[in-house]
């Protein structure tokens, strides 16, 4: 909506007065867009390299999940990745089938979601930053090293 002309004519020091706040204003919404588009960058950059991340964090699961295999003289455990899902790319680790104990975690952003069913059907759910001071092999370790010890029948 344009400005109107004013007709009250006001001495100099009022025009610079509001001339002063408005510039202020500008500036200061300037600044404001600013730090937003800052941050959406810095949000899309840990993103991203979220998503790297997890590409290592899953091989190092399967790397686990191999391990343990081999320890129990067969397959025991089966995993299953899925990159492009809906919610996020997903790892799942599973051992006897639909009702049997798995583990299922999707990278959703900055956070890694998990749901486990664990030997005695009980059913859990978390969540886990990715956190810059743990190596990825040390993330993999964490999602599932828990659910591992749990995974026997009752």
């Amino acid at each position: 909506m344009p400005v109107a002309a004013n007709p009250i004519h006001l001495d100099s020091t009022a025009d610079n007065w509001a001339g002063d706040l408005g510039r202020k204003y500008k500036a200061r919404e300037e600044s404001a867009a600013l730090t937003v588009h800052a941050a959406h960058e810095r949000t899309e950059r840990m993103i991203a390299t979220a998503q790297a991340r997890w590409v290592r964090i899953v091989e190092a699961i399967k790397s686990l999940v191999a391990g343990y295999n081999a320890g129990a003289g067969y397959e025991v455990l089966k995993v299953v990745e899925e990159r492009s899902a809906p919610d996020g790319p997903v790892v799942r680790i599973g051992s006897g089938g639909e009702e049997g104990p798995f583990l299922s975690a999707t990278l959703e952003g900055l956070l890694i979601c998990v749901c486990t069913r664990d030997g005695q059907g009980v059913l859990e759910r978390t969540e886990c930053s990715l956190r810059p001071d743990r190596s990825d092999d040390r993330t993999a370790a964490y999602l599932i090293q828990n659910w591992l010890t749990r995974i026997q029948p009752g």
